[in-house]
């Protein structure tokens, strides 16, 4: 999961602007298994079966992006930026659900 945070937004215009060029970027660059949604005051997105290298990848195609339609959506030049934290499902709980019980 990656989870994005937008900063340094001038007022609440700006942060809206800021937000929907996120939203944008993600409905680009993401696949129809991949969810997204809210994560408190965050814009998240879970990674079905990708990577942690996918989801390194597609962070920097988001950023573009991000910038570009951030731009492109107002006349005046915000200061917006993006920020993310990943989050990984940990392999050895997987392997410790599945496991068979002891006979």
């Amino acid at each position: 999961m990656i989870a994005f945070t937008i900063e340094e937004a001038e007022n609440e215009v700006d942060c809206a602007r800021a937000q929907r060029a996120l939203t944008v970027a993600l409905m680009q660059r993401t696949r129809a298994c991949d969810t997204k949604g809210w994560l408190g005051e965050r814009i998240a997105v879970i990674l079905p079966y990708t990577t942690v290298a996918g989801a390194r990848g597609l962070v920097q195609k988001i950023d573009a992006l991000f910038y570009e339609n951030y731009q492109e959506s107002g006349s005046a030049a915000g200061n917006a930026s993006l920020s993310c934290a990943m989050y990984e499902y940990p392999a050895d709980r997987i392997d410790a659900m599945t496991a068979k019980p002891q006979e």
